[in-house]
């Protein structure tokens, strides 16, 4: 993700270079649409669905995926999102990468295979799933609100394959560029889906960062049929109005920089540093 500098100016021309770094900072997040604390509500329609648009998702031998899902309706199966790269197939089980649950159990589809992890996801309750694949480790893991759940050493050194097709809250299937088969739809709320291409770690799962892969903007959704609802209840709701406050005060504090005291650089740098790790 770009980071926007906000550092300490030492003259005039710094504090108009410094003001005008941020300001050019919040036209951006002005113009580009961050989801946090917006969620999407489904109804478990076949034809309402999210897809990626606008982005490729590359070859990934390591990545972490993370979703959160509230599911508000009582039935035995239900998905998260799915990746397929199949052109030929449309049975579902042949999915590059997916995330459902079936009569109290997750289940996650992985470069053709399927495996079922022995966990109920309550009714009306927020949670976030992360699953990590590390190609050279052959190391398969999946987290729950950042719980190590499912660990597994797979005799694979498989990678995600690339320029595929993502959906959230459907399994689905593609031939011939386009979706032809869809199913398990989802009956609640999905949020804050998120893709790197790195193994994280487990401090950093539920740490409000966005995916250098795939992101919670809305450059990166087609949402004809299903629109963001915006819920500041939900976990990094706020962290976006935190960074924009943060920015507006680097703005405040470099124009006074000619005439306070050699001390204010430090406040500034204190602005950039805080100011990142909010957004990153």
């Amino acid at each position: 993700m770009k980071r926007f500098m906000c550092g300490p100016g030492q003259h005039s021309s710094g504090n108009a270079l410094f003001t005008l770094t941020v300001a050019a900072c919040l036209f951006f997040l002005a113009e580009t649409r961050y989801l946090h604390g917006e969620r999407l509500d489904l109804l478990g329609r076949n034809d309402k669905y999210v897809s990626l648009v606008n982005f490729s998702i590359p070859e990934l031998c390591q990545f972490t995926v993370c979703i959160d899902l509230n599911r508000t309706a009582n039935v035995s199966s239900w998905a998260a999102f799915s990746y397929d790269v199949n052109t030929t197939s449309t049975d579902i089980n042949d999915l590059e990468l997916g995330l459902s649950g079936e009569n109290k159990h997750l289940r996650l589809y992985l470069f053709g295979t399927r495996r079922d992890i022995e966990i109920d996801l309550a009714l009306f309750v927020w949670y976030s799933v992360c699953c990590l694949w590390d190609t050279r480790r052959q190391l398969l893991e999946v987290y729950c609100n950042g719980n190590l759940v499912h660990t597994e050493t797979i005799g694979s050194t498989e990678c995600l394959k690339p320029n595929g097709s993502l959906v959230l809250g459907h399994l689905h299937k593609r031939k011939g560029g386009f979706i032809v088969r869809v199913s398990n739809s989802f009956i609640g709320s999905l949020y804050y889906f998120q893709m790197w291409d790195r193994v994280m770690g487990q401090e950093e799962l539920l740490d409000c960062a966005m995916g250098n892969v795939v992101s919670w903007k809305e450059e990166y959704w087609n949402f004809s049929s299903i629109l963001p609802i915006a819920d500041h209840r939900l976990r990094c709701g706020e962290s976006l109005q935190h960074f924009l406050f943060l920015g507006l005060l680097c703005v405040l504090l470099g124009s006074h920089t000619e005439s306070r005291e050699p001390s204010t650089a430090h406040d500034n740098g204190d602005c950039l540093i805080a100011s990142e790790s909010l957004l990153l």
